[in-house]
């Protein structure tokens, strides 16, 4: 039986869902979270402190992601996933990814360039939250930020092709922390991810057994 390492608080703000799938998916990367754990809403809305609705919108965005499943009268269950899976995920968001960035260039608004400047100085207060410290075991909250600043200011300015391109560096650069982590877990055998999080295909499965979230 596993369960997801609890918070020093509850966690509030105006990105909930986002925050909580962050702590997931390092749960998951990290193996406090073993393939084959069922997350139940109502358990994980306890654990975090939040209503139902932000946890089914975080599970949402981990079945987007490649890390959880969903499956009839079981709902969300952890995926076995192994190294080189995860750089495969990442390099098809690259992929995606810096296409709908190109695309948004193209027909980006005012509304939409604020929306994004908003969330880059969201990105910035985590830095001292609470929360905050859970996802510095994620990714640099400094780089991601000057990351995702590049990234708006090329779509500001309808620079497509550089948009895009920073937006593909940028995903390969999450990817490449999201191998590290799952590495350190697994051993020997590591995907080797390129610059676009391509992997080298040397990774190894996940043996471990699956626990369940009760």
């Amino acid at each position: 039986m596993s369960n997801p390492p609890l918070p020093a608080e509850p966690v509030r703000g105006e990105r909930t869902a986002e925050i909580v799938a962050r702590r997931l998916s390092q749960a998951i990367l990290d193996g406090d979270l073993v393939p084959g754990t069922r997350l139940r809403e109502e358990t994980l809305a306890s654990v975090y402190g939040v209503s139902r609705t932000p946890i089914r919108e975080a599970l949402i965005l981990l079945g987007s992601s490649g890390l959880i499943g969903f499956a009839p009268n079981r709902g969300a269950t952890v995926l076995r996933l192994t190294v080189d899976d995860i750089a495969e995920i990442y390099h098809l968001r690259g992929l995606l990814e810096s296409e709908a960035v190109s695309l948004a260039t193209q027909r980006a608004t005012p509304e939409l360039i604020g929306l994004l400047d908003g969330s880059c100085d969201r990105l910035a207060e985590l830095h001292g939250a609470a929360a905050g410290e859970q996802l510095r075991a994620d990714e640099d909250l400094t780089e991601a930020e000057r990351q995702h600043r590049a990234i708006a200011g090329a779509l500001r300015d309808g620079r497509c092709q550089e948009a895009a391109g920073l937006m593909r560096s940028h995903v390969g650069w999450a990817g490449r922390l999201a191998v590290r982590s799952l590495g350190h877990r697994l051993g020997a055998g590591l995907a080797r991810p390129d610059q676009h999080g391509r992997p080298d295909r040397s990774g190894r499965p996940d043996q471990r057994r699956a626990g369940e979230m009760t």
